[in-house]
């Protein structure tokens, strides 16, 4: 059996006995983003996770579509959509989690020119697996760690985030982000380095915005360009 094939049904094994007892649990956080980048490039992505919202160990969940446009020459573009179901593992304390989880995209085609701005998972049919670590303390500053990296596309997507709230009853912080994505498994390997700054907006006790723009830096002598984006998370809270 392939490595492929491998963790495809492992992940089938997995879902019936997983996602009820995550789902018993009620804490599902919707999330989303939409980017856009120089050149008429960008990405649109909804997804949906699912935890215990306990401290401790628990299982979680998660499933993301997403529609990415890239420009592939002159005037030319190529647009892809996909959808990202995992299953894995979460530790939660006071002030932090972190999770482990492996899944499986599910892309409308096989190619992995799509692969150049905003997709986490690759622009290819194949298996993921992505580490996250959050950090929130008591509020006053926030931190996130992630990585996903597609095993058949060989493709990283990673990003460090770190924000500090602007003033002990104001709804913003402000912060910066770092970015790096891109591989591929066809020759020449190209990346994408984004930077700039974050602007947070805590709308209510669950619903967050973060807005983010800056350079986007492309290897191979590609151009560089802008970007910005805007994100939503929706962490319901959870009982004692």
């Amino acid at each position: 059996m392939s490595a492929r094939a491998g963790l495809l049904a492992a992940l089938l094994a997995l879902a019936p006995a997983m996602v009820p007892s995550v789902a018993s649990a009620q804490q599902i956080v919707p999330f989303g983003a939409l980017e856009a980048s120089g050149f008429g490039q960008g990405v649109g992505l909804l997804g949906v996770g699912i935890g215990t919202g306990r401290a401790g160990w628990g299982p979680t969940a998660s499933v993301a579509a997403y529609a990415v446009r890239v420009r592939t020459g002159p005037g030319v573009y190529e647009t892809q959509t996909a959808v990202a179901p995992a299953v894995g593992m979460r530790y939660a304390s006071a002030t932090a989690a972190t999770a482990v989880l492996g899944g499986y995209v599910f892309a409308n085609n096989g190619t992995t020119s799509v692969g150049g701005i905003g997709n986490p998972t690759g622009g290819e049919d194949g298996p993921f697996v992505t580490l996250q670590h959050d950090y929130w303390g008591t509020g006053e500053r926030m931190a996130q760690l992630i990585g996903t990296y597609n095993l058949d596309a060989e493709y990283l997507w990673s990003r460090a985030k770190l924000t500090q709230k602007l003033g002990p009853i104001s709804p913003l912080s402000a912060g910066g982000e770092v970015i790096l994505q891109g591989g591929g498994n066809s020759g020449t390997k190209s990346y994408t380095t984004q930077l700039g700054p974050v602007l947070q907006f805590q709308a209510t006790e669950s619903l967050r915005f973060d807005a983010s723009a800056g350079v986007a830096l492309r290897s191979n002598n590609q151009p560089s360009s802008g970007y910005a984006r805007l994100e939503f998370v929706f962490v319901p809270r959870t009982g004692p």
